[in-house]
């Protein structure tokens, strides 16, 4: 009985169960939850039942030219981009009646991704020489000391904060007075990847000391910028490294979605409590999806950016328009910009270059996945890969690809992963 089990849960059947199991929920949570509550801000519901069916056909026919085996970092990626950006749209697609051409070239995009991760003639060869291990500590603990002088330099000490209820109240004047311009850079690096593939190094090696005071460093980091998200981090580092890159992580991943989103629904139905759903079904899947739909439906008919908003490439002083991207999008739907309209790097694609932005953005990321691919491949476990990588790249839905690459720190993340692959000594995985 437990084996037929075990044999149903790692089958291909049961992924493509799960996940129109989780579109399936996502819908019924639309259509009677969140549209109903939140129709005011454009969630509407326009239902167009021929692309209800279609959205269905897609996710079977997608499901059966993936892997839902995790066994190389490119498996893991391409799952979470399917589970977490693919499904939703094709979720709000038919609600909202949204353009079929768009929803194609979204899908377009996703095998570009899965074409550009997954060759090997793509991919770079790197050399087998080893480093020194205590180079790495060294240098990542110079980092954090400096890091840490610098906050108190700048009397960050006086904007120390424990406190979930504060961390609004300071945050705009510590970005300015500790982290000014650049040094918002270091702030990211620092917390995001710097400071958490320290902790996976740690946990690697199964360095307890170590590993208590990288917790004790992140923890003071986040008392010092008050971003809530820096405790977020090594918490998801320690799950990949419980869950050690189990080859059936995608099903897992998509069975706690859809069982999420279900209870989330269920909840509300009983006790007409909206908060869950609000802050999961709504914030974390159907509005990045619907901003992905808004960014094409504003951009078809303007002019593109062609990577004028960044100040770093072109100086700013070519940018078409009178407000960042993210505020433009909030004037055009919400008639004011005070509402920052993030989306992920494929409906930044098409803000930039149109379609052949979306393909370009794409084949870069899946570049890039090929890469870590390439590094990490019998070279480190598949949990270190993925821990040192996760966070940069799930940033990657909702920001832009330039954006996602230096301040969100996806290149210092490859950087790192290549030198914990050189290291002269591997830890036998438990």
């Amino acid at each position: 009985m437990i084996d037929d089990i075990k044999t149903m849960f790692q089958s291909k059947s049961f992924f493509v169960f799960l996940a129109l199991a989780f579109k399936f929920f996502l819908d019924i949570t639309y259509a009677y939850a969140i549209s109903p509550l939140f129709s005011y801000m454009g969630l509407v519901n326009n239902l167009n039942v021929y692309k209800l069916i279609e959205s269905y056909i897609l996710i079977v026919i997608m499901c059966h030219t993936i892997r839902h085996r995790v066994e190389r970092v490119s498996d893991f990626y391409l799952m979470l981009f399917f589970v977490l950006l693919i499904i939703p749209c094709l979720s709000i697609y038919p609600f909202k009646d949204y353009s079929r051409l768009y929803m194609y070239m979204l899908i377009a995009s996703f095998y570009t991704i899965q074409i550009f991760a997954t060759n090997p003639k793509l991919r770079l060869s790197f050399s087998n020489k080893k480093i020194n291990e205590n180079f790495i500590v060294y240098i990542f603990a110079i980092i954090g000391i400096l890091m840490f002088a610098w906050i108190i330099f700048r009397g960050g000490l006086k904007y120390l904060n424990f406190d979930f209820r504060k961390v609004y109240d300071t945050r705009r004047e510590i970005a300015a007075v500790v982290f000014p311009g650049p040094f918002a850079y270091f702030m990211n690096w620092y917390g995001k990847i710097i400071n958490p593939t320290l902790l996976v190094f740690c946990l690697w090696d199964r360095k307890k000391l170590g590993t208590v005071i990288t917790l004790i460093c992140q923890v003071f980091f986040f008392g010092f910028t008050s971003h809530k998200s820096m405790l977020f981090y090594p918490a998801l580092v320690i799950f990949i490294a419980i869950v050690k890159g189990n080859k059936y992580t995608g099903n897992l991943m998509t069975m706690a979605l859809a069982g999420l989103t279900f209870l989330c629904f269920i909840f509300y139905m009983i006790t007409e409590n909206w908060q869950p759903i609000s802050v999961i079904v709504r914030r974390v899947f159907m509005v990045t999806a619907d901003n992905h739909f808004r960014y094409y439906d504003a951009f078809k008919n303007m002019d593109f950016i062609y990577l004028t908003d960044k100040s770093w490439v072109f100086g700013g002083s070519l940018y078409p328009y009178k407000y960042p991207i993210q505020a433009l999008i909030s004037v055009i739907y919400y008639g004011h910009p005070n509402t920052w309209v993030n989306t992920g790097f494929i409906a930044n694609g098409y803000a930039n270059f149109g379609f052949l932005g979306m393909i370009i953005y794409s084949a870069i990321v899946g570049w890039l996945i090929g890469i870590m691919d390439e590094i990490s491949y019998k070279k480190m476990p598949l949990w270190v890969a993925l821990a040192i990588t996760i966070v940069p790249m799930y940033n990657l839905l909702s920001v832009d690809l330039l954006t996602g690459l230096m301040y969100h720190g996806l290149i210092m993340s490859v950087i790192l992963m290549l030198l914990l692959s050189k290291r002269e000594r591997k830890v036998k995985e438990i």
